[in-house]
């Protein structure tokens, strides 16, 4: 009995027949056809996306390289959500931004926020567990953004900075300690 490693990559199926080669099966040509047809995007899909990405000025796409944008998660209506809150990001970004789990709503909240983030700063403050959540909190218990800029945001969460520490510390002193005191009760407490 042989086996056969399934190996899947975002959406697609590839090599699936490889470890059944040499077996003589009259419908295995069919099956293969049926699975590699599931590994494939629809071409109405890919002629919609090129025309979309293409209208929004990434040029005339393949169908390899709009399969490898799918494949990692990019859309088309993500990639014109970013252009309509105001970035431009490349398609190498667009990608850097999925594999981040930077979503528009994360993007335009921390704009509504007063941030000016770079695509790079999205995808970094979200690679390190900032969100809107927590850096409105803290704007809420008096931290601004000349006191909380990029770096702190991830200095904070790197260490384990939460709001809910925050307000206690501020409860417990009376006074708002430094985003550097926070820092280091942080890393002390752990």
């Amino acid at each position: 009995v042989q086996t056969c490693a399934l190996p899947i990559s975002g959406n697609r199926i590839e090599n699936f027949f490889e470890g059944f080669q040499g077996i003589d099966n009259p419908i295995s040509e069919q099956i293969q056809d049926a699975v590699q047809s599931l590994g494939e995007y629809d071409p109405e899909l890919l002629q919609g996306m090129r025309d979309w990405m293409e209208d929004m000025g990434y040029g005339v796409l393949t169908d390899a390289e709009l399969s490898a944008l799918r494949d990692e998660g990019v859309t088309a209506t993500q990639t014109q959500a970013f252009h309509d809150i105001g970035y431009q990001p490349t398609l190498e970004q667009l990608v850097e931004l999925e594999r981040a789990d930077v979503s528009t709503t994360y993007a335009s909240m921390m704009q509504e926020l007063g941030y000016n983030l770079t695509v790079e700063d999205l995808a970094e403050t979200r690679r390190n567990g900032v969100t809107a959540f927590f850096t409105s909190n803290m704007m809420d218990l008096g931290y601004t953004i000349d006191e909380m800029p990029v770096d702190e945001l991830i200095g904070m969460r790197r260490v384990g900075v939460d709001h809910e520490m925050a307000q206690d510390l501020i409860e417990e002193r009376r006074v708002k300690p430094t985003v550097d005191e926070l820092k280091r009760y942080a890393i002390s407490n752990q």
